[in-house]
């Protein structure tokens, strides 16, 4: 049985930021994970669905919140009102005010608080955590998330004018600016800020990318081609700049692909990936937050 509890909070830049609670029913302390979309899309969804409650049922609360400007404006998906930040410095200020509140609840066990990112929502949880060190957060698990404005707007990607849309056109829509723009990327970028992070970071990848996975067999050898685009060059790049940085444990993947952690990685010997895409494993995450959180391994 799970609690679902809305909250609010005032944002940085005015607004009301829009929240849900998803947590067990007991008085707890409870280890929490804050999750963070992709895209520009909604935490208070994801804190609703059913990969939550699963970690709901093993004990663990789930906190998840539109960032400024987002939301449907549904009983579902409630519109936060503020600016939208795409996840840059506002973005982050608002979820490390979340992280400190929900670490002051009495069922929240502020011993054992993650984030759960995925996709572009790693921009804004490493800027968080490099903004805010003083943040009680002990893992950070990062399902496919992108390494810099390159991987973001798509630009690294061999198979960006291949036979299908025009990716990186989608990109610039989206964020309004380009990769030229340095004051926008530069507070955007996760390989500048996974360095300075002093927990466990957890990344999950598959063999190929969710943003732009083979549309046939005939694509697969365009994924080792360099230069443009070197097989989950973003995935290398994000772990080698966290073992380099500091970061006090890191791994990719999960126990059954046997990477070891703090290990450099590289081209030439890489780690074992998810087979397939990450469609194929929809439950990697709920699995790397029971192993994190020492609940257990999902039957």
């Amino acid at each position: 049985m799970r609690l679902l509890r809305p909250f609010s909070l005032r944002s940085v830049t005015g607004g009301r930021l829009l929240g849900l609670i998803a947590r067990p029913h007991t008085t707890g302390p409870h280890p929490v994970v804050f999750v963070i979309p992709g895209a520009l899309g909604s935490g208070f969804r994801m804190a609703a669905g059913a990969g939550a409650a699963e970690l709901v049922a093993a004990g663990i609360a789930v906190v998840g919140f539109n960032a400024a400007g987002r939301g449907r404006g549904r009983p579902w998906d409630p519109r936060s009102t503020g600016v939208p930040g795409l996840n840059g410095p506002t973005d982050q200020d608002d979820l490390a005010a979340v992280i400190r509140w929900v670490a002051g609840r009495r069922w929240s066990d502020a011993s054992i608080l993650g984030i759960a990112s995925v996709s572009y929502g790693l921009v804004a949880a490493t800027g968080c955590l490099a903004r805010h060190p003083d943040l009680p957060v002990d893992y950070l698990i990062d399902e496919e998330g992108p390494s810099d404005r390159y991987a973001a707007m798509l630009r690294a990607w061999s198979l960006a004018t291949v036979d299908g849309p025009d990716w990186p056109q989608r990109a610039a829509e989206l964020f309004g600016v380009t990769t030229a723009n340095d004051e926008f990327w530069g507070v955007r970028e996760p390989i500048r800020t996974i360095g300075c992070f002093r927990g466990r970071y957890l990344r999950l990848q598959a063999t190929f990318d969710h943003v732009q996975p083979p549309r046939s067999a005939g694509h697969i050898p365009l994924f080792h081609r360099p230069p443009e685009w070197w097989h989950n060059k973003h995935a290398l790049d994000l772990i080698n700049a966290a073992v380099d940085g500091g970061v006090p444990w890191s791994r990719i993947n999960l126990p059954a692909q046997g990477n070891p952690s703090q290990l450099s990685v590289s081209h030439d010997s890489p780690p074992r990936w998810l087979s397939g895409s990450m469609e194929d494993h929809p439950r990697a995450w709920i699995e790397a937050v029971r192993e994190l959180t020492g609940r257990g391994t999902p039957s």
